[in-house]
């Protein structure tokens, strides 16, 4: 694992077409080229990561770890010229939670003296979508997620910003029943993780006033986990488990914040919702 500091490096003598497979094989070694911002970017990032590869050691090593195993076993999704020498971004995709993979992209900067350094990692931001047509997540089918599933999630001890994936999968499975009625269980298990589902919101906040930093994508998908747990599993205890005042000032940061930040390319908006999520027609 390289923190950052020092660069690995690829021999550009042996041409184009041998670069991702030089930069494979110094996956280990590669990272970010300033040390404080390989803190800065694992720190703000490890959630970006499927709950195995976040724990177990520092945040910083971790990230570092599953940023060496994309580039390692990941999918090539673009190479081109850039600045003084040359950009490679390696996509590798995870399950994340019940009905979701997470894509994970790498981008990193092969220079012209062969020096190889990592520029950013995690979910795709605006500017790589665009470019790969790769999105940060893919819905996909749920048999079934209830109350009861969501309930055993939580008693798994599954951390909160994955279960809140799987709850906005049931409102984008094409054809899916609706969520059983709200009744008793969800909010008894959420009554005891207050702290947590507290954070997510803090998070939900915090992404509201980064729209126009690229954190639109992170906002829009908070903002509708959260709109599908209260419309579908709450019901009328949503008023005294969320921060509904809270929610409301992250509605009007958004109606201001969106139509002057970076669209959102089509691969990172969410088909299908209902005109309830708003946000992300003016993120488009």
């Amino acid at each position: 694992m390289n923190a950052g500091g020092s660069a690995a490096r690829v021999d550009i003598r042996l041409g184009a077409g041998s670069i991702p497979d030089q930069v494979r094989r110094q996956a280990g070694r590669i990272g970010f080229e300033d040390p404080v911002d390989a803190a800065v970017q694992s720190r703000r990032h490890i959630t970006d990561l499927p709950a195995d590869e976040r724990g177990g050691e520092s945040p910083i090593a971790a990230y570092h770890k599953s940023a060496a195993r994309t580039i390692a076993q990941g999918d090539v999704r673009l190479h081109q010229d850039h600045g003084n020498g040359q950009e490679l971004v390696f996509v590798r995709s995870r399950p994340a939670a019940a009905g979701v993979d997470v894509n994970l992209a790498a981008t990193v900067e092969v220079r012209n003296d062969g020096s190889v350094w990592l520029r950013a990692f995690g979910w795709p931001d605006i500017p790589t979508a665009a470019q790969t047509r790769v999105s940060p997540h893919g819905f996909k089918g749920l048999a079934r997620f209830g109350a009861h599933e969501m309930a055993q999630e939580f008693q798994r001890g599954t951390p909160v910003d994955l279960v809140m994936l799987s709850v906005l999968a049931t409102a984008l499975q094409p054809g899916a029943p609706a969520p059983e009625p709200a009744g008793r269980e969800v909010p008894e298990v959420l009554s005891t993780r207050g702290g947590e589902l507290g954070g997510y919101l803090s998070m939900l906040e915090e992404y509201s006033l980064g729209v126009g930093a690229g954190l639109a994508y992170q906002a829009c998908l908070h903002r509708s986990a959260v709109e599908v747990l209260s419309a579908s599993f709450l019901g009328d205890a949503a008023s005294s488990l969320l921060d509904m005042e809270l929610i409301e000032e992250v509605d009007d940061e958004l109606r201001d914040r969106l139509p002057a930040a970076d669209r959102l390319p089509e691969a990172m908006l969410l088909p299908g919702l209902p005109a309830s999520h708003w946000w992300w027609d003016r993120a488009k």
